[in-house]
């Protein structure tokens, strides 16, 4: 992470280990690095629609795979997880209301660079890599 600028980086840091889910965690990345960029060429009404566009179809995709390998693998964090990716809905759903009523604003983008920077650092590189983790004992994904 660059805060001067805001840019997301994929790092070894934030590798699971799980090869689908390390796909599409750089897969989200790129789409947040697009966000960025669109706000620093004063495209910033157009890259929000898009990343909206983008995380509605990512997060039931996404989210679904990392759920799958928790059911199958019987993940002890299942229930907290599944919580987190809920809460993540629910936000992404607000701020998108909130942009469809009132339109881009300097606080409105400034709070959706936040708010998906926090998810990329905190869920990304605590909850999925700590499910990776646990995914790794198991032979069947390592051999994968």
């Amino acid at each position: 992470m660059n805060d001067e600028n805001m840019k997301v980086e994929w790092t070894p840091d934030f590798e699971t280990g799980i090869e689908i889910i390390d796909t599409q965690h750089k897969k989200l990345f790129e789409n947040i690095n697009e966000l960025l960029d669109s706000c620093e060429r004063g495209e910033a009404k157009e890259g929000v629609a898009k990343m909206f566009d983008f995380l509605e179809h990512y997060i039931i995709f996404h989210f679904g795979t990392e759920e799958d390998f928790m059911i199958k693998y019987r993940y002890p964090n299942y229930y907290q997880h599944r919580m987190f990716h809920d809460r993540f809905i629910i936000d992404v759903n607000g701020l998108k209301r909130e942009f469809l009523k009132n339109g881009i604003s300097e606080s409105f983008l400034l709070l959706i660079k936040h708010f998906v920077i926090d998810w990329l650092k905190n869920h990304i590189g605590g909850e999925d890599k700590r499910l990776g983790i646990y995914l790794l004992r198991f032979p069947e994904i390592v051999h994968s």
